[in-house]
C-alpha cells in the first residue's frame, strides 16, 4: 500500500502545459504563478536542475518582469503572506531540435516542500 503524507505547505505553483512546441528562430515562454498560502513571508529558491538543450538554444529563468542571464541557475525570492508572483522560463530557439528543462521550487525554511 502507498503511504500518504500530509505537509503544512506554504506555497503552490500553478502552471499550464509543460510540453511546448515552436518554430525555429523564435522565443517561447513557460509561465506559472507561485502563491504563498501561508500566514507569513516565505523565501523560495527557484533552481534549474536540468538544462538539456541543443547548443544553439538558451533558456532563462524569469520572475515577475525580469528574465535572468542564461547562466543563472538559481534565484531566491521572498513572497509576502497571501501574495503571489509570476515565474517561468524564456527559451530562445535557434535551430531544429528538442530538449528538456527542469526547475524545482523550494521553501528555504522547509526543503520537504
Amino acid at each position: 500500500m502507498a503511504k500518504s503524507f500530509t505537509r503544512d505547505q506554504s506555497f503552490q505553483f500553478i502552471h499550464g502545459n509543460t510540453e511546448l512546441n515552436s518554430s525555429i528562430d523564435s522565443i517561447i515562454t513557460f509561465n506559472g504563478t507561485i502563491y504563498n498560502i501561508s500566514n507569513e513571508v516565505i523565501t523560495l529558491t527557484i533552481l534549474r536542475t536540468i538544462n538539456d538543450l541543443p547548443q544553439s538554444w538558451n533558456s532563462s529563468i524569469c520572475v515577475g518582469m525580469t528574465c535572468y542571464s542564461f547562466s543563472t541557475d538559481s534565484i531566491a525570492i521572498e513572497i509576502s503572506a497571501g501574495d503571489s508572483m509570476e515565474c517561468g522560463l524564456s527559451i530562445q530557439i535557434n535551430e531544429r531540435g528538442s530538449g528538456s528543462i527542469q526547475i524545482n521550487l523550494y521553501n528555504i525554511d522547509d526543503l520537504s516542500q
